[in-house]
């Protein structure tokens, strides 16, 4: 079953040293862990710019700065 996008829980965390900008601070948002996920639901997170590490699904959220944003490279268009 595929949850709706705005039933998801999301959590914010404080601002924390940036791992990608020297100098900079960051926040992230999480998508609540407990969220039941299937592969439609991850697609489409993974579309807004979400990553994944293990069982936490997260995407940088800084305000003002968008200079991590991920991308996405078709690796077969170069082969």
């Amino acid at each position: 079953m595929t949850s709706s996008l705005r039933d998801l829980k999301v959590y914010t965390t404080y601002p924390h040293s940036c791992s990608y900008l020297k100098d900079q601070e960051a926040t992230t948002l999480f998508i609540d862990p407990r969220q039941d996920m299937d592969q439609l639901l991850y697609s489409r997170l993974s579309q807004m710019g979400f990553r994944r590490s293990g069982n936490h699904i997260y995407r940088p959220h800084c305000g003002r700065c968008n200079a991590c944003i991920p991308a996405r490279i078709p690796v077969n268009a170069f082969a």
